[in-house]
């Protein structure tokens, strides 16, 4: 059975390359930016691209956040099997690929020139 999705909030979310295994994976974090930047660069991580979230948001909505930002990564996990992707990371492609359709139809929407109005003439 998978893991309950903790409701903990996050204000800072980004990405770093683990110095073990050479993958991006996703970090989240509240306090301040550069403390969490330092932390990572003391355990010699790479490519830290941290930013603070416009509002506080579970991982589920930070990842599937960034995601719709073109920013992608993965997990970091200690799960032997590490191709399989976990049901948080699952959750939140579907929910970024529900808003990037809600998006695209909004945008449809404003692109589509009004109808124009017909005015009944009396014979």
């Amino acid at each position: 059975m998978p893991k309950a999705i903790s409701a903990k909030t996050y204000t800072i979310a980004g990405t770093s390359r683990d110095p073990k295994t050479n993958i991006r994976t996703y970090r989240f974090a509240n306090g301040k930016l550069n403390v969490r930047r330092n932390m990572l660069s003391h355990f010699k991580h790479t490519a830290i691209k941290l930013i603070e979230l416009p509002k506080p948001m579970n991982k589920t909505q930070a990842m599937a956040w960034m995601i719709g930002q073109g920013i992608n990564a993965r997990l970091p996990t200690r799960a032997a099997n590490k191709k399989k992707k976990s049901p948080i990371m699952l959750k939140a492609e579907l929910l970024a690929a529900k808003s990037a359709k809600i998006r695209e139809a909004k945008a449809a929407k404003k692109a589509a020139p009004a109808e124009p109005v017909v005015e009944a003439t009396a014979a």
